[in-house]
C-alpha cells in the first residue's frame, strides 16, 4: 500500500462568463501552480476564453500572450451537453492577478470553476 507522500492542496473559485474584463471575476494566482476552468453543459457560440492578467488587483489589466506572439486563449470545444475542462494556459503563472473573459457576448452569465492547485 502506497501513502501520499506529497499532499497537494486545491483552491475553488466560482467565475461567471462576461465579455468585459470589468465584469470579469478577478483570481489571485501568485500562489499556485497550475489549474483549470471546469464547465457543466454550456451553451455558447464563444469560441474562445481569453486570459487578462495584472500585477496588482486594481490595477490595469493586459490580454496575455505567450511567448510566439499568439493569444493565451482557450479554444472551446463546441456546446455540449457534457461538462468540459478545460487547462490554464502556462502564461497565465507569470502574473499574480487574472480575469477569465469570454471571447463572445452570448456566453456572457455561463457559470463555471475555476480550480486551482498549490
Amino acid at each position: 500500500m502506497s501513502h501520499v507522500k506529497i499532499k497537494r492542496y486545491d483552491r475553488q473559485v466560482p467565475i461567471m462568463l462576461h465579455s468585459t474584463t470589468s465584469s470579469a471575476t478577478t483570481l489571485r494566482v501568485d500562489d499556485v501552480a497550475g489549474g483549470v476552468v471546469v464547465f457543466g453543459t454550456m451553451n455558447t457560440n464563444s469560441a474562445t476564453l481569453q486570459m487578462w492578467g495584472s500585477n496588482s488587483e486594481a490595477g490595469s489589466f493586459g490580454r496575455l500572450y505567450g511567448a510566439d506572439g499568439s493569444a493565451a486563449d482557450i479554444t472551446l470545444a463546441p456546446s455540449s451537453t457534457q461538462g468540459r475542462i478545460y487547462a490554464l494556459p502556462d502564461a497565465v503563472f507569470a502574473l499574480p492577478w487574472l480575469k477569465v473573459v469570454s471571447g463572445a457576448t452570448n456566453s456572457t452569465g455561463t457559470s463555471g470553476t475555476v480550480v486551482l492547485k498549490t
